[in-house]
């Protein structure tokens, strides 16, 4: 089974990242070489109670098989498909902390892990955007850059610009 393939936004709360997921529910599906990919999305919170770390996941489908989209099997479909996610989340309503694009990013570290990370961690993760307050509390790692209004981010691959 390929591997799950699509975008994690990290929410402070139950009701934030379910607008997220009402918000890409709306905002289905994505097309690359003229082929559909659906959204599966879905969410989640983490910790103990009270949970103040909640997930919303939008996981990238092939749209004839219903199978997760194996990133490996075409780089440049990957690669179209961020951009076209990056793109959404610009768009998205400003209710998220954090989110990060790619293979397996529902294991990205949660909130209470993520704010320990040292700077020059934190610059592994290309594609990583998090919220102006976020950056300016972890003292402004290097390379970030604007994202859209309220969020920073370190570029995808060659993708410096997104259109908010």
């Amino acid at each position: 089974m390929p591997w799950e393939f699509g975008l994690s936004i990290e929410c402070a709360s139950k009701k934030a990242a379910e607008s997220m997921s009402a918000y890409f529910q709306g905002n289905n599906p994505l097309s690359s070489d003229d082929k559909i990919f659906d959204l599966h999305i879905y969410t989640y919170g983490i910790g103990k109670a009270p949970i103040h770390c909640w997930w919303c996941v939008v996981s990238v489908k092939d749209g004839q098989t219903n199978d997760f989209f194996n990133s490996s099997d075409c780089p440049q479909t990957a690669t179209d498909l961020v951009l076209q996610l990056y793109q959404r989340l610009a768009k998205a309503p400003r209710l998220f902390r954090y989110a990060l694009a790619g293979t397996e990013t529902s294991e990205f570290r949660g909130y209470d892990e993520f704010v320990k990370m040292e700077q020059d961690e934190i610059a592994l993760f290309p594609g990583l955007v998090m919220s102006e307050a976020l950056y300016w509390r972890l003292g402004t790692p290097p390379d970030f850059i604007a994202f859209c209004p309220g969020y920073i981010w370190k570029p995808y691959s060659t993708m410096n610009e997104i259109d908010c």
